[in-house]
């Protein structure tokens, strides 16, 4: 019965695994509130440059 529920648990967390992928969440990057929205361009490039300052 345990062996089950260790299998199971690695199951799950095999299953859950990738939508947890894409689910990121950045800390910290200065956001700049005057802008309604601001394109993928300029978030990724404040990502890639949090991310290398990190």
């Amino acid at each position: 019965m345990e062996k089950e529920q260790t299998n199971f648990r690695d199951d799950l967390s095999y299953l859950k695994a990738p939508s947890m992928r894409n689910n990121l969440i950045f800390t910290g990057v200065p956001v700049n509130n005057t802008a309604e929205n601001e394109t993928p361009e300029v978030t990724e490039k404040k990502l890639r440059e949090h991310l290398h300052a990190a």
